[in-house]
């Protein structure tokens, strides 16, 4: 098991190196929607309701309640906590709004997101289009088992960041049961650092004393989704706008299933994979379900106050054969209002 230390050491590492190699040292998608992540992390036609701030704002346009929240907690590579909150509404149905809060990290490294989305369609016949800003802060190197002092330098180092950055999204569905998406995250980034510590050079300075800023590797996703009463099937190319850093294809497919009488919708089976486009290498597999129930609670107490039409559970299981002990088990809580 790789340990946060050193972990955290890489992360900072790439800071410097970031812009060149296409790979994004801090602020790293990971994955924050349990349902995405079982169909192999596909985003771009997903339409997942508040999560849509997340993985496509233009997939905002598709939310059919008036307010949809999601939650879901989750320790990604046994390692690094993480607490996702999204929420959205369409009351403003030509231009539905979104928040996303994503909070994960300790002392040693945190990092903290605040989203806010956007959608609108309406120009184009089946075009839908959308937009996040992001505000980004993190800190690093505050925990006191971390400290190391040599001839009496502190080498720790230690610092925080205050920052921006832009995703875009548009999806066209041209034909009942086909939609095509374009996701371009980070278009516009920029994060300020200030750190100090890492010990010191001949003249007494701080090896890593002073001020920089970077911009977060830009991403773009090329989606296609086909769909019919049963099944959906969803494919996405992922790839940096520059950089050396490999492009993924994703693939997912969600199953309705209608065994025993259950209830349409109720019960969904999820399966995902996930590689290097060209290679092949660093293979991530999933699976996953959902759960649904959308009967009517409108009439039971506190329940009838908050409108609540809908609640959803949903469960997604990933392992890398690649890497040992790497598997992750999520949930998510979703709630659909009126």
């Amino acid at each position: 098991m790789i340990s946060k230390s050193i972990l955290c050491s890489l992360i900072i590492s790439q800071f410097v190196f970031a812009g060149d190699s296409g790979i994004s040292g801090a602020f790293t998608d990971v994955g924050y929607s349990v349902k995405s992540i079982s169909m192999g992390s596909v985003q771009s036609t997903l339409n997942q309701g508040a999560m849509s701030s997340f993985l496509n704002p233009a997939s905002l346009s598709h939310q059919k309640a008036k307010h949809s929240l999601y939650l879901n907690s989750f320790k990604h590579m046994g390692i690094f906590n993480y607490m996702v909150f999204a929420y959205s509404t369409s009351i403003y149905r030509d231009i539905p709004l979104g928040i996303m809060i994503i909070s994960s990290g300790d002392k040693a490294w945190s990092e903290n997101q605040i989203g806010l989305s956007a959608g609108h369609r309406g120009l184009i016949d089946g075009l839908s289009l959308g937009i996040t800003f992001k505000m980004l802060l993190t800190s690093f190197g505050n925990n006191e088992d971390g400290s190391l002092i040599i001839d009496g330098v502190e080498q720790q180092i230690t610092g925080s960041g205050l920052g921006f950055a832009l995703n875009g999204g548009a999806q066209f569905k041209f034909a009942e049961n086909q939609q095509i998406a374009l996701v371009v995250k980070n278009l516009i980034s920029s994060v300020g650092y200030n750190s100090k510590g890492g010990g010191e050079d001949s003249e007494g300075n701080n090896y890593a004393t002073g001020n920089y800023s970077e911009a977060i590797p830009a991403q773009y996703t090329l989606g296609y989704r086909i769909s019919n009463e049963s099944s959906t099937v969803l494919f996405d190319i992922v790839d940096v706008v520059s950089g050396n850093n490999p492009a993924e294809i994703r693939l997912g497919s969600e199953w309705k299933v209608d065994w025993f009488k259950i209830k349409k919708d109720m019960l969904s089976l999820r399966f995902g994979y996930r590689s290097e486009l060209i290679t092949g290498d660093n293979a991530i597999y999933s699976i996953g379900a959902g759960f649904n129930y959308d009967q009517d609670l409108s009439g039971d107490g506190l329940l009838f106050l908050l409108h609540l039409e809908h609640i959803g559970l949903n469960l997604g299981y990933l392992f890398r054969p690649e890497l040992d002990n790497m598997s992750e088990l999520r949930f998510e809580i979703k709630f659909d209002l009126n």
